[in-house]
């Protein structure tokens, strides 16, 4: 309905409605149909249970997907329903309003056609609710904390970088894990200053991690005397005003000498603005910051966009890692991705690499590095220097040289 307006205008649009309406009307008979605002409507079913209803609105949602033609302009419309009983649900018109609400806003997100409420969803809007009144003060009351999990080398079995992660310590919540909160910064614009306290914090703690390192040991365990310190970068993020210039001085004025870098973005950004993103990317680039792209493989790149892209590192998630060693579908996608990355001259880590037989196959399909729980969980900034000052490489290699 919004396309619809925004492409033709509110006429055709209050046109469109009207059909819809009727279409209504016919689903619904002997039923109380009310328009709410907009394109939401209730439908108020007498004297009747959620065996009854489902098959009449089923029968209602095919009917609207017949086409609407509107001075020649042909409309394929959809709809999202929640559903709620009285009294079971409530013995209100606001409660009854309110839950069926939530199972309609679940429907959409979850593309299902029909969500009949339930107290699950209920306790997931409070959880959401109180996530988003909490999370509004984090930063202020000083609940995120940082933990960086080793990158290794398949070669060398050395440590070639480290990923940046964020965690959320919350009073009311507890330990709230990022896939739970990260998007809900992102909707409700916090991203940006998390994202922030992601770059100042991260640079402040490895630049203390180097100085104590050096004093402490030989960087021997590293690749190449340099290690990569991967943060990952919102679409928001990437695409604010002040971004590149930001990253400049964090790359210039802030990093540690043996440390690079590299801004992880994932694949949401092609759908945004390609162009936007490949002229920011390669900006970034020039001020010697790496580009990688991460959970690669689920989202909406194709071949031609990434080589389109500055990328100088691809991500295979951890999601097709987990099976290789069982789903030969996995396994095939995982070689097609380091194909990918061997064509294009773009490394590949394997994220989530928890067992040895996993390390052995993606090895043998020359991966370039690995990262996951069989060489390290995400370590605190104290931790993750007690972690690289113990590090055996000439155990590790020999690891590498007898396993894979």
């Amino acid at each position: 309905f919004k396309s619809a307006n925004d492409c033709h205008g509110h006429r055709i649009g209050d046109l469109l409605l009207i059909e819809v309406t009727e279409r209504l009307k016919q689903s619904f008979p002997s039923d109380i149909v009310l328009r709410l605002g907009g394109d939401e409507f209730i439908i108020l079913m007498l004297n009747e249970d959620e065996k009854d209803a489902l098959p009449k609105l089923k029968h209602f949602l095919s009917n609207l997907t017949k086409t609407i033609s509107i001075q020649d302009i042909d409309f394929s419309i959809k709809g999202s329903i929640g559903l709620t009983q009285y009294p079971k649900d409530g013995d209100s018109v606001d409660e009854l309003l309110r839950k069926a609400d939530i199972a309609m806003y679940e429907a959409k997100h979850s593309r299902t056609d029909i969500v009949v409420f339930s107290s699950t969803l209920d306790e997931q809007q409070k959880f959401k609710n109180t996530l988003e009144t909490e999370l509004a003060t984090a930063l202020e009351n000083d609940e995120f904390f940082l933990v960086y999990q080793p990158q290794i080398n398949a070669t060398t079995g050395k440590i070639k970088g480290l990923e940046t992660l964020i965690r959320w310590d919350n009073k009311k919540l507890g330990l709230v894990a990022p896939d739970q909160f990260i998007s809900t910064a992102e909707a409700t614009g916090h991203i940006i200053d998390i994202g922030q306290f992601v770059l100042n914090q991260s640079l402040k703690e490895i630049s203390d991690f180097c100085i104590k390192l050096e004093k402490a040991t030989e960087l021997s365990c590293l690749d190449k005397e340099e290690v990569n310190l991967s943060v990952n970068i919102s679409v928001q993020q990437l695409f604010h005003d002040d971004f590149v210039q930001m990253m400049s001085r964090y790359a210039h004025d802030q990093t540690p000498d043996n440390i690079r870098l590299t801004v992880e973005i994932t694949e949401s950004l092609f759908i945004d603005d390609l162009e936007k993103a490949k002229s920011i990317l390669s900006e970034l680039r020039n001020q010697g910051i790496l580009i990688s792209l991460d959970d690669f493989g689920t989202g909406y790149s194709s071949l031609s966009s990434i080589n389109q892209l500055p990328i100088d590192e691809l991500k295979v998630d951890k999601s097709f890692i987990s099976d290789i060693d069982h789903y030969s579908q996995d396994l095939s996608l995982v070689q097609s991705i380091i194909s990918i990355g061997k064509s294009l001259s773009i490394p590949v880590v394997a994220e989530g690499v928890e067992t040895e037989e996993q390390a052995a196959i993606l090895s043998e399909n020359h991966c370039d590095s690995f990262q996951g729980y069989l060489f390290s969980k995400p370590l605190k900034i104290d931790e993750l220097l007690e972690f690289v000052k113990n590090y055996n490489k000439k155990a590790n290699l020999q690891y590498f040289s007898s396993n894979f």
